[in-house]
């Protein structure tokens, strides 16, 4: 599912609705939409892909079956389960490095496992494993290819917007926080008062004067210098969800109420300066967990209070 509808989640059309006692978000709706869509492949277009995994590769027996799709499971469990590293952690023992896993790849070399550990190598089909292969390599740029014409194609032929453009602004308080961070002054000096109109400009002109940087110093960089206008209304305060939030977290948002913002670290240290526990822990495998609940917090808090007029600007910028 994270697949089929995870780049849907930022723009889903749903509304929270509450049938039978039973409350169901935007996100579990879309859920559902994907679970419908998978079902209806399931029955209409994947029967070449199981048989092909099922039969194509080398006959399977039912207990063979059942040894790939327990090894596939353990595998997508243990490199990326965020709660068995969790687990690992609290109990002092290493953790294991997550990563993103294919099920489709762990399945095919489950297959192959077998096959090697019957001493059937013989009886495994490489050249369906070779084709399989191909398509691991071909897919993503095919995919790649054709998302970029259909964006192009609704862009220029239906002035639909396809991406939110975003203002970068030097300021003297963002030039501050980036000397703190370690760049230099005297290079970066000529840019107070820049403004960007793109990630890519800013950070081209960044590295023009102090090298090349890496994609965490480029991240660091954009996250502090990204100029959006956040106004505290108070009669947008009660739209925050209260199953997201605590009563003190909405009580300490609500006493900012009328302040303004420039930038998304600026609302963060004004709610620091409240409550400490707005602020992020150090990145280690225990705080995972409360930092990326934090961070979701704040991207929801920023939504919320982004001033319409920005949004409107955003928009008619992505029209032209």
């Amino acid at each position: 599912m994270a697949n089929v509808v995870g780049v849907f989640v930022p723009v889903a059309p749903f509304t929270d609705i509450s049938l039978g006692g039973f409350h169901f978000s935007a996100v579990q709706q879309l859920f559902f939409v994907g679970s419908l869509a998978t079902a209806v492949g399931v029955f209409t277009y994947s029967y070449k892909v199981m048989g092909t995994v099922g039969k194509g590769l080398m006959p399977l027996s039912p207990f063979a079956a059942w040894v790939v799709v327990l090894a596939q499971s353990l595998v997508l469990f243990i490199f990326a389960s965020e709660g068995l590293e969790y687990f690992l952690a609290s109990h002092n023992l290493p953790v294991i490095p997550l990563v993103p896993v294919s099920a489709t790849q762990a399945v095919v070399g489950a297959v192959i496992g077998v096959g090697l550990c019957k001493g059937a190598a013989k009886s495994i089909k490489w050249s369906v494993v070779v084709r399989i292969m191909c398509g691991w390599v071909v897919t993503p740029v095919i995919a790649a290819l054709i998302c970029f014409f259909a964006l192009f194609f609704m862009q220029n032929v239906f002035s639909q917007s396809v991406y939110t453009p975003k203002t970068y602004l030097i300021s003297d308080k963002v030039f501050s926080r980036i000397v703190e961070d370690g760049f230099s002054a005297s290079k970066l000096s000529t840019l107070k008062g820049e403004r960007f109109e793109s990630g890519v400009d800013f950070i081209r002109t960044v590295e023009n004067r102090v090298g090349r940087l890496t994609s965490a110093q480029q991240q660091r960089l954009l996250n502090m210098a990204e100029y959006v206008k956040i106004v505290i209304d108070p009669e947008k305060t009660d739209n925050l969800d209260n199953r997201l939030f605590s009563a003190e977290e909405l009580a300490d948002i609500k006493k900012l109420s009328g302040q303004r913002f420039n930038y998304r670290w600026e609302l963060q240290n004004a709610l620091i300066k409240i409550n400490p526990d707005w602020a992020y822990r150090p990145a280690t495998v225990l705080n995972k967990q409360y930092n990326k609940m934090l961070a979701q917090k704040m991207t929801v808090i920023e939504n919320n209070f982004i001033a319409q007029s920005d949004r409107k600007k955003s928009a008619n910028c992505s029209a032209d």
